[in-house]
């Protein structure tokens, strides 16, 4: 009795078949690694100290939302510079919770902010909130602003994420500073940029300090979109 065969191609055929799903493994397998089978290397970044150093191409000015007064119910919807829509929020909130509204003003004794941004800095502020998110509508490299919490005469650490469309944190930098009323533009400038072409979708400000007056503030965001 002959052994049962399943396959009754010649054996040529059916190597050459072995051969080919083989081969598809191994352009799948580099696909989803890289061309040579090794995982790509993780997105890196670095910290940014000031608005010249992050040169950025486009911008987003908090005048355009109108007069230093009144609030904004979130989500902020805000064009950039060249026409970008941008949003922002301002926490992650409960079901049946109502977000907290964002507030305009202006660096100076009437514009309702007395920090230490420079004089006539339009600024967006969180009436509670320790966080800020900004999401962008397409890829950015870079990204930055001066940030001023709500207390005053009070140490303070500021940290910056680059985060993916979901959400994710892909880096961070963390940011020491003193919030006075000094209005001498020495609120900290928190600025973020991703490495060998490193991108990220969305950007988050969180005070890591505790303090009696929550709240932050920033001014003009500058920030650059990733090529397309």
């Amino acid at each position: 009795m002959s052994a049962l065969r399943l396959d009754k191609r010649p054996a040529a055929a059916v190597k050459t078949s072995r051969f080919v799903v083989w081969g598809l493994c191994t352009a799948l397998l580099s696909a989803c690694s890289g061309s040579d089978g090794v995982a790509p290397p993780e997105p890196s970044f670095v910290s940014v100290a000031s608005r010249v150093d992050l040169a950025g191409s486009d911008n987003l000015d908090w005048a355009d939302l109108g007069p230093p007064s009144g609030s904004h119910p979130q989500p902020v919807s805000i064009r950039s510079n060249n026409g970008l829509s941008v949003v922002l929020t301002n926490s992650v909130l409960p079901p049946g919770t109502s977000p907290t509204p964002f507030n305009r003003a202006q660096q100076n004794f009437f514009g309702g902010w007395r920090g230490n941004f420079a004089f006539g800095d339009e600024l967006i502020y969180t009436g509670g909130p320790q966080v800020i998110t900004i999401d962008f509508p397409r890829p950015i490299v870079a990204a930055g602003m001066q940030v001023q919490p709500g207390s005053l005469i009070a140490a303070f650490s500021i940290r910056i994420e680059a985060l993916d469309v979901q959400g994710a944190a892909l880096g961070f930098f963390d940011v020491s500073g003193v919030s006075t009323n000094a209005e001498d533009n020495s609120a900290p400038f928190v600025g973020i940029r991703g490495a060998g072409g490193a991108s990220f979708d969305k950007i988050r400000i969180t005070n890591l300090t505790t303090m009696s007056f929550p709240g932050i503030a920033i001014n003009q965001v500058d920030f650059t979109a990733a090529a397309r």
